[in-house]
């Protein structure tokens, strides 16, 4: 009894191909967005640890700083990374009693990819704002607790 061997033609070998490719084609998309939304956790980290460094700070020197030197922050955290940080500080009238009180907000700017350029900012109650509505559905909470 001799075996005869049949290998596979070459339509059959293009339809495997093309299934692929529309597998591929389908899972890309979500598969980029589930990275930026990785991405996007390290941003929220940074930026709630710098929230509760500048509270700190605010409560040994009665305001904010601009300067993450002063801050109990790892320095390298905020170079390193997918994101640059800046740190700008205010003031704003109290509602009740009309004194001018600090506030700080800290934007987190996306650095390279297809989102470069996007910014997620945050202010001293921890409320998250985004610089387009296609980034604010990936950012999802808005709030820092």
């Amino acid at each position: 009894m001799k075996l005869k061997w049949r290998g596979f033609t070459l339509i059959e070998v293009m339809i495997v191909i093309l299934i692929v490719a529309i597998l591929a084609s389908l899972a890309m998309p979500q598969y980029t967005k589930v990275v930026e939304k990785a991405k996007m956790t390290e941003a929220r980290t940074t930026l709630s640890a710098i929230r509760a460094s500048e509270g700190i700070y605010y409560a040994e020197h009665d305001n904010y700083t601009t300067d993450v030197t002063q801050l109990a922050l790892d320095s390298n955290a905020l170079t390193a990374g997918n994101y640059t940080y800046e740190i700008t500080v205010a003031t704003e009238a109290d509602p009740s009693t009309g004194a001018d009180i600090p506030i700080f907000t800290v934007v987190a700017t996306r650095v390279g990819g297809k989102f470069a350029g996007e910014k997620i900012e945050m202010d001293k109650d921890g409320i998250l704002t985004s610089s387009t509505a296609q980034y604010s559905k990936l950012l999802g909470s808005k709030t820092i607790e």
